[in-house]
């Protein structure tokens, strides 16, 4: 494996290169309850079993402050577009959110809004389905970022309104929600959306000063190659608000969201804590691949092994990019830091 990595520092691809690959990766993972088991190279923060599509709504509903918004409140004030198609599963739930009139989804195994399920699919978020999409018939198109080239220029010279938003960041996402609610004369629900959200952010951030000097390693793996996640990654974003130490960060300024970096490198920095995302193909094997590589004894003096604090974080509850559950993967990664565990297993 340290063959495989690059010297610290060096850029292995582009940013756009590794989320279009990162992209593909979503294609095979699938929502997942919340569990943790001791392992002998660290620990896995939960499984994957599915969770069903009502309990996810409900979930969502109670945790994210969606119960606080009366948006029957709306019914006579009319929507500024009528028929909207999204290209993925967060952007679903942002319409939920507004109670937009959305006529068409990605193909997707991941959960979509109840109130969406069995609408006419357009294709998988990475090679949507353009004449679908036109039949349709939508007066808006709404789609990730990181999604736009997919689409943009198709859509356009059919006449058709796109909008792009930006979930590659925490505080993104609640860029994005806002914006939508001015798109959709709706301003008051983001806003109350978000404001409770940040009353729940405050209170996960509180009392954590024990975390605020410890050094923490995000590695981003593939059967291949591993990367370190920066403060321009998702997960890296959320770290910076913990105010933990990451230690990619210390390469100085990039626009990436991963970097290569060498082993001795890492290992001089001596982590305490490791967390490890599989990205792409079988994540089973890239778990794998990470067990072999902490497995060796090189490895036994690096605080997180020796104290049992690396951590192999699935996507389903710990996404590389946003999603309208915000302030749940925030207060999951804390307790993984301060307790070593999730929320959901602390309650459980």
């Amino acid at each position: 494996m340290a063959q495989q990595i690059l010297r610290y520092g060096e850029v292995f691809i582009l940013k756009r290169t590794v989320i279009f690959f990162f992209l593909i990766s979503l294609l095979f993972i699938t929502g997942c309850a919340t569990t943790t088991q001791n392992q002998d190279s660290g620990k896995i923060a939960y499984n994957s079993d599915p969770v069903g599509q009502k309990e996810v709504d409900k979930r969502s509903r109670e945790n994210l402050c969606i119960e606080q918004i009366d948006t029957e409140s709306f019914a006579e004030r009319s929507f500024p577009y009528e028929r909207i198609v999204v290209d993925s599963n967060t952007i679903a739930y942002y319409m939920a959110l507004y109670d937009a009139p959305v006529v068409g989804i990605p193909k997707t195994s991941k959960p979509l809004p109840e109130k969406y399920e069995g609408l006419p699919e357009i294709g998988i978020p990475v090679d949507p389905n353009i004449e679908v999409i036109v039949s349709l018939n939508p007066d808006l198109f709404v789609g990730d970022k990181v999604l736009e080239h997919f689409t943009k220029e198709p859509l356009e010279k059919h006449g058709i309104n796109t909008i792009y938003l930006d979930n590659s960041s925490y505080d993104a996402v609640y860029e994005s929600i806002i914006e939508l609610g001015k798109i959709f004369e709706r301003e008051e629900i983001g806003e109350a959306f978000v404001e409770c959200q940040k009353e729940k952010e405050a209170a996960a951030l509180a009392d954590i000063e024990e975390l605020k000097d410890k050094k923490v390693a995000l590695i981003l793996g593939t059967a291949e190659y591993f990367k370190l996640g920066t403060k321009n990654s998702y997960l890296g974003s959320i770290l910076e608000k913990i105010g933990v130490e990451n230690i990619a960060n210390k390469i100085g300024e990039t626009d990436q969201d991963y970097i290569t970096f060498s082993k001795e490198s890492l290992l001089a920095e001596n982590p305490d804590y490791i967390l490890a995302i599989s990205h792409g193909g079988n994540p089973a094997e890239v778990k794998k691949a990470f067990e072999r590589e902490f497995a060796q004894p090189v490895w036994d003096q690096v605080k997180a092994k020796a104290n049992d604090q690396i951590y192999y974080l699935d996507s389903s509850q710990f996404p590389v990019t946003g999603t309208i559950r915000n302030v749940e993967t925030l207060e999951a990664l804390v307790d993984l830091l301060a307790k070593g565990a999730t929320s959901d297993d602390v309650a459980n």
